[in-house]
């Protein structure tokens, strides 16, 4: 078998024995040679990280970081209120950390109604006189309005010489009679009963016409009939009052 044989000594031992007893002392020796230096690592991570923990996280949770930042002559020649444009020490970090907590908005937190009057900059008195400027400024030119064509004039001219309203009865018999030339329910019929009696190919066809000319029907009489019945109201409504005031 490979390796180390039984009533062998150490020093007579095989070549794949030798390599192995090689590589583990040369473990060994890197390990005592490099070891300081993972410890080293593990003690500036443990350093670092305890005194970060400590001094930042710790102090910013009981917000004694930002109390040491409200410190005046902390900085040098920082002051948050002048940065921001505040009028006197009105703004400071501990009291910006405590309004955003609670959801505050930005203008309240930073006081910044202190350096921009909403106020003063939305009132529209400041603007009337430019707004009064422009408008004698504009020089507005409206077309003529017509609100008869010239038929329609000489339609009620005619009339009022004559002492008599218009005659609607033309009008009339033309809205009584059927919206189209002829009846689509009737043409739908004559479809579906040419779709019995030819083949299957087209049949699906002719039955989907019919119907679309039975939906158009339904919705026409949706969309005309009832305009149609008001102006015929309307025209009748004319017709009496002009009968009374004969």
């Amino acid at each position: 078998p490979l390796g180390l044989k039984e009533g062998v000594l150490p020093t007579q031992r095989s070549s794949l024995s030798n390599a192995g007893g090689n590589f583990f002392m040369a473990g060994v020796g890197f390990s005592f040679i490099f070891y300081w230096l993972l410890m080293l690592l593990v003690m500036i991570i443990f350093v670092l990280g305890g005194n970060i923990y400590m001094f930042f996280c710790e102090s910013w949770r009981n917000q004694q970081l930002f109390q040491l930042l409200d410190t005046p002559g902390m900085i040098p020649n920082f002051n948050l209120s002048e940065l921001l444009g505040l009028k006197g020490d009105t703004a400071n970090f501990s009291e910006i950390y405590r309004q955003c907590q609670q959801d505050a908005s930005l203008w309240q937190t930073l006081h910044l109604d202190q350096s921009v009057s909403l106020d003063e900059f939305l009132n529209i008195s400041q603007y009337t006189g430019n707004i009064s400027t422009a408008f004698e400024k504009m020089n507005l030119t409206l077309s003529p309005i017509s609100l008869l064509s010239q038929s329609q004039k000489d339609l009620l001219l005619n009339a009022s010489r004559a002492r008599q309203p218009p005659n609607f009865t033309l009008t009339l018999e033309q809205l009584d009679q059927n919206m189209t030339q002829g009846s689509l329910l009737d043409l739908a019929a004559e479809l579906e009963q040419l779709a019995e009696k030819v083949g299957t190919d087209v049949k699906q066809d002719l039955e989907d016409n019919a119907q679309e000319l039975r939906q158009l029907e339904k919705e026409m009489q949706a969309s005309f009939s009832g305009p149609l019945q008001s102006l015929k109201e309307n025209i009748h409504s004319v017709q009496t009052g002009a009968a009374q005031l004969e």
